[in-house]
């Protein structure tokens, strides 16, 4: 399990304060991009733009977010594979809403959750995340969207879908973790370091 104080901390640099020195942006950075790369498959440049985390004495843009596609394209595109094959109907509704390309993926992915799930909920994601089981970001979208797919299917516009989903009720939070983490146990199996 995370030690609290470095589960605090991580809830506090997933943005750098104002003015904090460049080597701490680039430490932000880093972690940004060894959450998303590879196992999100984010962006095709990630890997290209690795080098820009390095310190060069100015800010670089952030890794995790690719500023040349269309919005909604720094989705992990194992997220909708996983909706797809969870509840196919769903991910049709999302499409025909063109809610895909405005759910909150800065929230779900950049923030790995923080501000969106509770401490305690947080926590057990953020165990996965610190162990290298950074998949586990996506199952926990996947199941926030199967968990309140009866009030999402409701929703009829993009923005309405947003606005709730930015907002969940925190009251299944555990019960989504839990969820989340057998999904993950399903699709990618038991990780040999959890054996």
């Amino acid at each position: 399990m995370l030690a609290p104080s470095l589960f605090r901390h991580l809830t506090r640099i997933t943005s750098p304060p104002t003015g904090a020195p460049q080597s701490t942006q680039s430490t932000i950075q880093t972690l940004r991009l060894a959450i998303c790369e590879g196992t999100f498959g984010l962006s095709e440049g990630v890997q290209a733009r690795r080098s820009s985390t390095e310190p060069t004495g100015s800010p670089q843009p952030d890794p995790a977010v690719d500023t040349q596609s269309p919005p909604g394209a720094s989705k992990p595109k194992a997220f909708e594979q996983y909706l797809n094959v969870e509840d196919s109907r769903l991910l049709s509704h999302l499409k025909t809403c063109s809610a895909m390309s405005r759910l909150p993926y800065d929230l779900w992915f950049k923030r790995c959750f923080a501000g969106c799930l509770p401490e305690s909920s947080l926590q057990r994601v953020w165990d996965k995340v610190v162990s290298g089981s950074c998949k586990i970001l996506v199952f926990v979208a996947v199941e926030i969207l199967l968990t309140f797919k009866i009030k999402v299917m409701a929703l009829n516009s993009a923005e309405k879908i947003t606005k709730f989903l930015e907002n969940i009720p925190q009251d299944s939070s555990d019960a989504i973790v839990s969820k989340a983490i057998d999904l993950w146990h399903k699709h990618c199996g038991t990780p040999v370091h959890s054996a």
